[in-house]
């Protein structure tokens, strides 16, 4: 069985059944018109993804600009500014955006086929937890 043990950064306490739990997703759901994805974890936990922010932290080394950092610990090529300079600029923008299609991959992780057509970025649930918005507020707030 493939648990992702390969993408964890090394020492990952992942023997522990409790960190085990964290990563392993119970329900997916799409809410909004598949503007944003609620995924309920096994721990009892709940985060909430809008597209945006899922496009944002895309791991594919197109989006990260990088084939020598590890994705997740390097920046976007550029900044996301969005700047409207015509119609056909806010359709593209909004392609970037649009989740066309979400699909399994293997039992660790999760794909997206955006409207404008990128689909390389492999989404692990441990990169999800991890990156989870929620987390945020919860540092912010200690």
């Amino acid at each position: 069985m493939l648990d992702g043990s390969w993408a964890r950064p090394y020492g990952s306490p992942m023997n522990n059944p409790d960190e085990q739990k964290k990563y392993k997703p119970q329900d997916l759901k799409w809410l909004d018109g598949r503007t944003s994805i609620e995924i309920h974890w096994s721990d009892g936990h709940v985060s909430l993804y809008r597209a945006e922010y899922l496009r944002n932290i895309c791991p594919c080394a197109e989006c990260r600009g990088t084939h020598e950092k590890p994705p997740l610990f390097s920046e976007p090529k550029s900044p996301k500014k969005l700047v409207l300079h015509s119609t056909s600029s806010a359709a593209k923008a909004r392609k970037r955006t649009q989740v066309m299609k979400a699909f399994p991959v293997g039992n660790y992780g999760i794909g997206f086929l955006w409207a404008d057509g990128h689909k390389d970025g492999l989404y692990t649930f441990q990169m999800l937890r991890d990156m989870c918005p929620s987390n945020a507020s919860e540092d912010e707030a200690v």
